[in-house]
């Protein structure tokens, strides 16, 4: 689990100037190398980590010593929290590509420091792709991260049945496409670090993705979710036109789910897992919040109101998109984000994440089908950048 840290780096500089002799020569003069700036960035801290593997194991004195550069100097807070999951440990450590590893311990072999550089700050720690069954091969995606930008048209849901967290990627697409930009950090090396934040806490949280996603047994078609071409058709993994952010957070809540299970209904601690079926539970309430990093203790509230569909709050629900705020409506145990309410012809557009059958009705048609319920997420016009 997570350690608080302070961010004085007076603390670290003189821990070094007064003991000099526990500290171990390499980290200390890369350290002094790379910290001249007072701030250590991503590639430095990566550097750092891998310098404790210069003599096969990762020393007492080493680890003392990484503990110190990550608690108490400066840098930004999602190279914080990576390098911390890897220095003081978290239980997503238990498992490497679904074989044992563990928390980095003294006298760790440099191979273990390796394997948990890769999995935090690489995104090399690919989930399991078994569902149904069969398991699903990788491909590594070419294309960008966005093309013109998130939207609601953007989503499509695979094959697993996380209509809830899609759904409410489109949802948020559409009220608040700043809020998915912000979940990315583009390391510039053909990965993302993702934020989110936890219900519990209100704290951010970070993982890394690569560009490999589960294919399909042809063509090389992302098996679960994915985004149209610009001109239509499927994403190809060799297609340099490919737009990734769906398919991206999705895999992103994956990763995450086996570091903070507990935000998913149905799971617990015991559960931890690095799984793709373990976003079937993933609703759209939790994804809302967890992409908005709205925090209880401080900051903005993240509002949510459930409605019943009735004949009396068509207006509101008019006023809802006009105000292009996110909503989520289950109809047949299947979640469709509200996207649309054309004035002339008084139709509402549902928008299904499979990318077809949507759902365009008059109001007092859509109350006739009897949907279960609305989610609507009052606060979810959320434009500003989120401090990393």
């Amino acid at each position: 689990m997570k350690t608080k840290l302070s961010l004085s780096f007076e603390t670290l500089e003189k821990k070094i100037a007064l003991s000099i002799s526990p500290v171990d020569i390499g980290i200390s003069r890369l350290f002094n190398e790379e910290y001249k700036d007072s701030y250590i960035d991503r590639v430095e801290m990566i550097h750092l980590l891998q310098e404790s593997r210069d003599d096969n194991t990762v020393t007492e004195i080493e680890l003392k010593d990484l503990k110190d550069i990550v608690e108490n100097s400066v840098m930004p807070n999602y190279v914080r929290v990576l390098a911390s999951d890897i220095v003081f440990g978290n239980l997503a450590n238990n498992k490497y590509r679904g074989q044992p590893l563990g928390d980095l311990q003294v006298n760790s072999p440099a191979d273990k420091m390796t394997k948990l550089i890769d999995k935090w700050f690489y995104g090399g720690d690919l989930p399991n792709t078994e569902y149904e069954g069969k398991v699903y091969p990788y491909a590594e995606f070419r294309g960008n991260l966005f093309v013109n930008g998130p939207s609601y048209s953007d989503v499509r849901q695979g094959s697993i049945g996380d209509c809830g967290m899609i759904a409410a990627f489109g949802a948020l697409a559409f009220s608040s496409p700043e809020a998915i930009k912000n979940m990315f950090i583009d390391n510039m090396d053909n990965t993302w670090t993702v934020r989110f934040s936890s219900q519990q806490t209100g704290l951010k949280d970070f993982v890394t993705v690569n560009r490999f996603l589960p294919i399909g047994t042809a063509y090389e078609t992302p098996r679960f979710a994915s985004s149209p071409l610009p001109n239509g058709g499927w994403m190809r993994a060799s297609n340099p036109q490919n737009e990734l952010w769906v398919a991206l957070a999705e895999k992103a809540t994956v990763q995450w789910g086996e570091v903070r299970t507990s935000c998913i209904i149905g799971y617990s601690q015991k559960d931890f897992v690095n799984a793709y079926y373990i976003v079937r539970s993933f609703l759209e309430e939790k994804t809302m919040y967890n992409i908005l990093g709205y925090g209880y203790p401080v900051g903005v509230k993240f509002h949510k109101e459930y409605y019943k569909v009735t004949a009396t709050n068509e207006v509101y629900m008019q006023n809802l998109v006009k105000d292009k705020m996110a909503c989520c409506f289950i109809y047949n145990g299947h979640c469709y984000s509200l996207v649309k309410y054309d004035s002339n012809t008084k139709l509402f557009t549902f928008w299904n994440p499979w990318g077809k059958n949507h759902l365009e009705v008059t109001w007092s048609k859509f109350v006739e089908m009897k949907p279960n319920k609305v989610l609507h997420v009052v606060d979810a016009k959320f434009t500003s950048p989120i401090k990393l």
